[in-house]
């Protein structure tokens, strides 16, 4: 299957670029406004060291073990430890994957569709994005390539028509109280942002593997410049009054107005993220797949698809059943299992192997 599905370094950046931005420019900013008010944005710049430093482990891991995920690399070299871990990776990927299924249901529910029933809207996702992943990460990164530029598009004219509103001295006075509720708010975004260590999952499709370092610092790089883009631009019209609202970039959107005949553009704008929010699920939902496929040992992952499909249904309904408990209680935890799962585990990989040689060598 590998030697027939090709993807680049730059397809494999733009699906991680995509993934992020899009759920992060909705969701981050509440989070992070909490405990960094007008530091936001150094938040941010701190918690995209952590996505440096995941990049080089997986660039690491790669140049060791060219083409394999954790999930071979646990299970060649860890013995019935590997197996312990990989498990516990797995469980750790299946709750993101339901956890993104409920990001897009409380957005769309909140917003757009208050009285439509959640198994509809979280029904109809599962239905296009199983059909996605059926169809392969060939389908999913083309898809993420079309999409690109009308992402741009939005950002755009959901953020530039806002200029004359904007008022930078909101900003001031930078670091009131030290750099303490900034580092603070990084830990909220040091998970978000630390997902590209994910590209190891990418790595057996990608055709030029040398490249992807630089793919994934362009990547990482695109997407902290963009999030910060956007929460700053939202702070800049909404104030002090940014955290009352779970989604901030939701509101600013409705302030804009292209002279007396075009306004309320947020129809359109939350059109084009959803198609982003779709590309994000498809490719979680693939990447859970093909892990589980390789835990189990079955020849194809695509027999998996339909019973995840609906577990991931079934349980995204049954989990933070409303928004309060889902920002208060699923953030906290999202945040604890994104740090263990997607910084600490990786460095704990690349720790043992290391001493491992160091043990053969001596």
């Amino acid at each position: 299957m590998n030697k027939m599905v090709n993807i680049t370094s730059f397809q494999m950046g733009l699906v991680l670029y995509i993934d992020t931005v899009t759920t992060g420019g909705l969701m981050l900013p509440y989070g992070v406004f909490e405990l960094a008010k007008q530091d936001l944005w150094f938040s941010f710049l701190i918690s995209s060291l952590f996505g440096y430093l995941m990049v080089i482990t997986i660039v690491i891991l790669n140049n060791t073990f060219p083409g394999k995920t954790f999930i071979e690399i646990m299970k060649k070299e860890m013995g019935i430890l590997g197996y312990v871990l990989s498990l516990c990776f797995l469980l750790f990927f299946l709750y993101i994957t339901v956890y993104i299924f409920r990001e897009y249901c409380n957005f769309i529910v909140t917003h757009f569709y208050r009285f439509t029933p959640q198994f509809v809207l979280i029904g109809i996702m599962v239905i296009v994005s199983a059909y996605a992943v059926k169809s392969g990460i060939e389908v999913i990164c083309r898809t993420a390539t079309f999409f690109f530029p009308l992402l741009f598009f939005s950002v755009s004219l959901s953020t530039l028509p806002l200029i004359p509103d904007m008022h930078v001295d909101f900003l001031l006075p930078m670091f009131p109280n030290g750099l303490i509720p900034g580092l603070k708010g990084s830990v909220i975004a040091m998970g978000w942002l630390s997902e590209f260590v994910f590209l190891s999952m990418f790595l057996p499709f990608v055709s030029a593997r040398k490249k992807i370092l630089h793919a994934g610092y362009i990547s990482l790089t695109l997407t902290t410049l963009t999030i910060i883009f956007i929460t700053l631009c939202d702070f800049f019209v909404l104030g002090q009054s940014f955290n009352k609202w779970f989604f901030p970039y939701v509101v600013s959107t409705r302030y804009v107005s292209l002279g007396r005949y075009f306004e309320h553009i947020e129809a359109i704008v939350m059109a084009i993220w959803i198609v982003g929010i779709f590309i994000k699920i498809a490719s979680f939902s693939f990447m859970f797949a093909y892990v589980l496929k390789q835990f189990l040992g079955g020849p194809d992952y695509r027999s998996l698809v339909l019973p995840i499909s609906f577990m991931s249904f079934f349980l995204s309904l049954w989990i933070f059943p409303s928004l309060t408990d889902f920002f208060q209680n699923g953030g906290s935890l999202t945040n604890t299992l994104d740090t263990l799962g997607t910084i600490l585990f990786p460095l704990f990989i690349l720790s043992f192997i290391f001493i491992k040689k160091l043990i053969k060598k001596s």
